[in-house]
């Protein structure tokens, strides 16, 4: 049985990728769903790091964390093609 302790920088990217899936998806345009997603990135990285912990959190954050960096960038590439025309 492994007993390792979860990692606690994973578990602040978990849900700092729920919030930033959340405000990127309610709010399309929001630029706090993609801050709250790289500060999730780094917290994510950081649980990887942590040999002596799990890091199935740190997984699951560093996904949604993705996805919300994401949905920043298309956004702001549309808004961009937008406004050219």
């Amino acid at each position: 049985m492994n007993n390792k302790p979860q990692s606690e920088y994973g578990i602040a990217a978990m849900i700092l990728g729920i919030i930033s899936v959340v405000f990127s998806i309610a709010f399309f345009p929001s630029t706090i769903g993609g801050i709250t997603g790289i500060i999730g990135l780094i917290l994510a990285n950081i649980g990887f790091i942590q040999k002596s912990k799990k890091t199935g959190m740190a997984i699951i954050g560093l996904i949604l964390n993705l996805i919300s960096v994401f949905i920043l960038f298309v956004t702001i590439f549309a808004y961009l093609m937008w406004r050219k025309h």
